[in-house]
């Protein structure tokens, strides 16, 4: 099993490897970087964006189960830890450190 961490910042091309794990990595990658409601005739997919605009020690409480609920379109990856941080410029940063089976 391989392990990523990911994250919902920019650089959509972090993982543009060969293998089927790096493929999935991206995939969970992207499904963090899309925004609740954004998606035309699928509203539910993509991170809540209310978590961004929490306070980071309340959004650290809820993170867990809506980083499983958004990463429920790529099932191969699993996620096993998320922490939300600030950036220098402000801005909600999310990790997610995620397993995949290779």
């Amino acid at each position: 099993m391989a392990k990523y961490e990911i994250d919902n910042g920019p650089g959509g091309g972090l993982f543009q490897g060969t293998t089927a794990a790096q493929r999935i990595a991206q995939n969970a990658k992207n499904l963090l970087r899309t925004k609740k409601g954004e998606v035309p005739y699928d509203r539910k997919r993509g991170l809540d964006p209310a978590f961004l605009e929490m306070p980071i020690v309340e959004a650290n409480k809820w993170l867990m189960a809506e980083v499983d609920r958004c990463l429920g379109w790529e099932p191969r990856a699993r996620p096993i830890s998320a922490r939300a941080e600030l950036t220098a410029t402000g801005e909600t940063r999310i990790t997610v450190t995620v397993e995949i089976d290779e």
